[in-house]
């Protein structure tokens, strides 16, 4: 069957391509550049070597350096839309960002570009008809070398500064979203079909006759015109509203290491701040302080614009977590320690009122019943989350309502409907903000009545890169768009906002645990990280209760703050969600066991120092003094220095201490047992060791004692 309305449908986005085709006025190639780095320049040779362009370069993991340079056409408007076309290959991976790298201009930081933000507009200050150097510094990916094809993928085209026509890129912009909206509407929708005649006489007003001239870019800025005014008189009555909060979810480590995740963050955050100058109704929240602090490390003047935008109110730092971690193997007081460091960050670097308290957690791998709890008395007041429509089984019921926790405490809590637009078609923190984005987001809400708002947090993400000026140009085109949504570029805190104000008592709870029914697999994945994770976090807190103690001595014993704060920021950040679950790459785990490693001896020599000042041996060497740092009483059992015959070690009522010999000195057993925190003295002294307990049961076919039974053949079997 001929389908009419898909045949127009069609010619129109036909057409459509064609004019965004035109969309610069003028372009003029730039210079090819040289590479070092990668191929076609040798591994580890810092000679520069010349990257044609229609060629094929780069390996994957591989760090680059490209040099060349930009001038400005003599008669070019410079107060005109110029920028930099700079299209250096697609490594066709599912994050949509590689290659990417920092570009400086004349030795200055400019912006990032990657395989979706590929046109960088220049600010007033780099438009000049002058020559300016450009050095790109970035990292190629890793393409598909983890499923085995290592081929070259990375293929150069022609670099060019280009002139930008403002009228056909907006008209390109607003009509691209007409389509969108009526491709996401019923057919024989009555603001569909209307949205439908009007592209179709729009575009019939456009002079594409060849060549292309003045008469084309006329007639598209008349067709901008006529278009925005028809749009506007159109009947507009939204009942529901959705939020668009611009994001980078930037996995600290995954399908990279953490080397490239400092890279990625320094990257990603330049794209924001370039998009804000050329978007001004543009906000970006970001969460993961840990980000932050790699930024503020690695480029201190990158930092100090990230707090002129956070004072400004067009960056929101938020997440209240030092990373976004994994919630089911992390211990209780890690996972308090996450809010502690990471607000503490927030607070001292970009003061506490700018601070969103919505915990963050889009991507991690389920939710226990004690967090509401802990986040609620972490200073949370919300929670985000996609990840519980990624259930294989059961579909979770709500959008937004009261998480409950194990004692009652509840947090306001929201899951977005927004879904990916791909073949999962799950929910997703990397919208793409187009007509289809915000239609899908009002059609696959649970709560079309009541509440009537949703969140919908957009930008690439996975490997950072955040929103791409299409995004942006969509949500403006959005703007009470008839048939659409009412659509607002805020922060994440507006929505929790007018969410609250919404509140009544039909808003449903949820009673404990938000189970994810997927990914079991992290739960028993890289065992190792998963002990190493839990040794240390018992490690840290006898290492702090020993300190504690020792500052309570007239010793004059001062608590070391700062080295104990690194042990707890690398720990915390071994519990992001893709690590301390098991979900990464190899390499990431031959650095985490580095870390493990280092933070395992520097607390061990910190809560030694402690116990020296607690428990020095007396000077003759006869005298130890044995802890409990648990919370409840236990039998002790202690390795001790080995006495000579005829001495033995005497609890504090006197009495020998049961003691057998090992090859690391004397296992001793302190008899009636600890209290909890605290401590006793055992002393050498004149005497015979008392016999060790024994219930042990020896026969030839029997070995037995309270704790074990094996039983033995005639053949010793």
């Amino acid at each position: 069957m001929f389908d009419v309305w898909q045949e127009r449908l069609n010619r129109l986005k036909a057409r459509l391509l064609f004019i965004a085709a035109h969309r610069f006025r003028a372009r003029h190639e730039l210079p090819t550049f040289s590479i070092t780095g990668a191929p076609p320049a040798a591994p580890n040779d810092p000679t520069p070597v010349p990257l044609p362009y229609h060629t094929y370069w780069g390996e994957w993991d591989r760090d680059f350096t490209l040099r060349g340079s930009y001038r400005i056409p003599e008669g070019w408007p410079l107060d005109a839309p110029i920028g930099l076309h700079l299209p250096l290959g697609d490594a066709s991976d599912s994050f949509n960002a590689h290659p990417e790298a920092l570009i400086t201009i004349d030795g200055k930081p400019f912006t990032t570009v990657d395989t979706r933000h590929n046109l960088l507009m220049l600010d007033a200050g780099r438009k000049d008809y002058d020559l300016h150097s450009l050095t790109l510094e970035g990292w190629t990916g890793l393409g598909n070398s983890l499923t085995g094809d290592d081929r070259q993928l990375l293929y150069v085209l022609p670099c060019s500064v280009v002139l930008v026509d403002a009228p056909t890129r907006d008209f390109v912009a607003l009509a691209r979203t007409a389509i969108g909206v009526v491709e996401n509407l019923p057919p024989d929708a009555p603001t569909g079909l209307g949205l439908l005649n009007l592209l179709t006489d729009t575009f019939a007003t456009l002079d594409t006759r060849h060549p292309l001239g003045e008469r084309f870019y006329q007639s598209v800025a008349a067709a901008l015109e006529h278009l925005k005014n028809a749009l506007a008189a159109m009947p507009y009555t939204p009942a529901f509203t959705v939020y668009a909060a611009g994001h980078a979810h930037i996995d600290t480590a995954w399908l990279w290491t953490l080397r490239h995740t400092r890279g990625k963050a320094v990257r990603t955050f330049h794209t924001a701040l370039h998009l804000m100058d050329e978007f001004p109704a543009y906000h970006f929240s970001q969460s993961q302080p840990q980000l932050y602090d790699f930024a503020r490390e690695d480029m201190p003047e990158l930092f100090t614009r990230i707090q002129k935008a956070v004072e400004s109110g067009r960056w929101e730092p938020m997440g209240g977590m030092w990373v976004e971690a994994d919630c089911n193997i992390t211990g209780a007081e890690s996972l308090v320690r996450q809010f502690i460091y990471g607000r503490r960050f927030l607070h001292e670097h970009f003061g506490a009122q700018h601070e969103t308290k919505v915990l963050w957690l889009p991507d991690t791998f389920g939710f226990p019943a004690s967090l509401p709890q802990i986040a609620r008395g972490a200073g949370m007041e919300g929670f985000f989350t996609t990840k519980l429509r990624w259930s294989e089984r059961n579909e979770f019921p709500y959008d937004s309502f009261w998480w409950e926790g194990l004692d009652g405490t509840r947090i306001l809590s929201h899951i977005t409907p927004t879904p990916m637009q791909s073949w999962l078609r799950i929910a997703t923190y990397n919208a793409d903000a187009n007509a289809q984005s915000v239609i899908e987001t009002w059609q696959r809400s649970k709560d079309k009545y009541s509440p009537t708002v949703a969140l919908m947090a957009y930008g690439w993400g996975d490997g950072g890169g955040g929103p791409e000026p299409d995004m942006l140009e969509n949500l403006a085109a959005l703007d009470k768009f008839p048939g659409v949504p009412l659509t607002i570029q805020g922060k994440v805190r507006d929505f929790f906002a007018a969410l609250r104000q919404q509140v009544d008592e039909r808003l449903p709870v949820w009673d404990g645990e938000l189970y994810l029914e997927t990914h079991q697999g992290t739960l028993t994945s890289q065992a190792w990280i998963k002990r190493a994770n839990r040794r240390t976090e018992v490690l840290l807190h006898d290492t702090e209760l020993c300190n504690t103690a020792a500052t309570l001595t007239p010793s004059g014993y001062t608590y070391p703050h700062t080295a104990l704060d690194e042990v707890w920021r690398t720990l915390l950040l071994n519990q992001f969600h893709d690590i301390l679950p098991g979900s990464s790459i190899g390499a990431v785990y031959d650095d985490s066991r580095r870390q493990f490693d280092t933070i395992t001896a520097q607390a061990i020599a910190l809560r030694d120092s402690a116990l020296d000042v607690l428990a020095a041996p007396s000077a003759d060497g006869t005298a130890y003094t044995v802890f409990n740092t648990t919370s409840f009483a236990r039998s002790v059992n202690v390795i001790l220095p080995a006495l000579a015959d005829g001495t033995a070690y005497h609890a504090s009522d006197g009495q020998p201490c049961p003691a057998q010999p090992t090859e690391n000195g004397w296992l001793v057993h302190v008899p009636g047992g600890l209290a909890p925190f605290s401590g006793l003295t055992v002393t050498a002294a004149p005497g015979e060791a008392a016999a060790p307990p024994s219930n042990v049961s020896v026969r030839p076919d029997l070995l037995e004692n309270d704790h074990l039974r094996a039983r033995f053949d005639a053949a010793g079997n």
